[in-house]
């Protein structure tokens, strides 16, 4: 093959690679964001309890409903997030393989460079006359001159 073929394969091993480093780095941001959305769950559980001292029934209900939601909401993000976990593994992988591609076609690239230098030198010395032709000639013309 040519490097100007290869040149093209590195040309779509990088962009194949550019899009798997940028669906990792959505798949990141999805799973931050549910960790994010986690956090502020759990905090305002925390908050959701009933201070000390007297509160009246309609309070703690709302206490207690608010307490519920929330544990309900935690309980329901679990699935979403391991389903975000799960996708950036997956895309961790796809973008290491990508990567492993982009740097064998770097490889084969080089290789197929240096090849092609080598062939166009070997034809500059096929096409250059060698110096036993050119010495043997110059011995054949002094014995054909008298």
């Amino acid at each position: 093959m040519t490097a100007a073929r290869f040149r093209r394969i590195l040309r779509v091993r990088a962009v194949e690679h550019r899009i798997a480093q940028q669906g990792l780095a959505d798949a990141d941001r999805r799973l931050q964001t549910l960790k994010q959305i986690a956090d502020r769950i759990d905090a305002l559980r925390t908050q959701a309890c009933a201070g000390t001292g007297m509160v009246d029934g309609q309070a703690l209900k709302s206490l207690g409903e608010m307490a519920s939601r929330l544990e309900i909401a935690g309980a329901d993000l679990a699935t979403p997030m391991a389903s975000a976990f799960d996708h950036q593994t997956a895309m961790d992988s796809k973008r290491s393989i990508a990567w492993a591609r982009e740097e064998s076609a770097i490889r084969l690239l080089h290789r197929s460079v240096v090849a092609e230098l080598v062939e166009s030198e070997r034809r500059a010395d096929a096409n250059r006359p060698s110096r036993r032709i050119a010495q043997s000639m110059s011995q054949h013309e002094r014995e054909v001159q008298p």
